[in-house]
């Protein structure tokens, strides 16, 4: 069958532009954590000064990593942290790794070394 050339041709209209895939997840909306993870890490040196004043100073005499998130442990300043706790008010110590600790603080994501 041939179509039809009286019929209106069929057009699609978007009122909002197609989401991005990678800034809108199909999974939903991020939770909190889920978005630091994904923020860049820079070296604690790096961060613009005022932040890196704010941070206090770290004695960090133990430091336990295994490839087992739940056993790892480390002792900043006389307290023992897990990852997802907090060294003080909105300074969170997001993951211990091999070689140092990823910390989160006002937006921004943050690497320290243990040496």
């Amino acid at each position: 069958m041939k179509p039809d050339a009286s019929a209106p041709a069929r057009t699609e209209t978007h009122d909002t532009p197609p989401r991005d895939v990678a800034t809108h997840p199909a999974s939903g909306p991020e939770k909190p954590a889920d978005a630091a993870r994904e923020q860049k890490v820079v070296p604690m040196a790096e961060l613009p000064l005022p932040i890196q004043q704010e941070i206090p100073a770290m004695t960090i005499p133990l430091h336990a990593y295994s490839s087992k998130p739940r056993d790892r442990l480390v002792s900043i300043n006389d307290r023992m942290l897990r990852e997802g706790e907090s060294l003080t008010p909105g300074l969170r110590l997001e993951q211990i790794t091999k070689d140092g600790l990823i910390f989160s603080y006002k937006g921004y994501r943050f690497q320290r070394g243990v040496q």
